[in-house]
């Protein structure tokens, strides 16, 4: 793989589950419909959070990780 870059794999057992929100660093929440994507790091402390949204638009709980990256 690419340095820096990560393959992140989302999973969930969420009922009528529609999409995956993620942000990167306390960004905005973006819709990510496959459980695969790939994240660059930027030198330092990285986060990831995401969660599930089921097809009535409830949201599930906050999955966090945390990364520190010295390029």
């Amino acid at each position: 793989g690419e340095t820096g870059v990560l393959e992140i794999e989302i999973n969930t057992f969420t009922p009528g589950f529609d999409t995956f929100l993620v942000r990167f660093n306390e960004g905005k929440w973006m819709e990510q419909k496959e459980p695969k994507l790939l994240w660059t790091l930027k030198g330092g402390r990285n986060r990831i959070e995401a969660r599930a949204r089921n097809v009535r638009g409830i949201l599930g709980p906050v999955s966090t990780l945390d990364v520190l990256y010295n390029p």
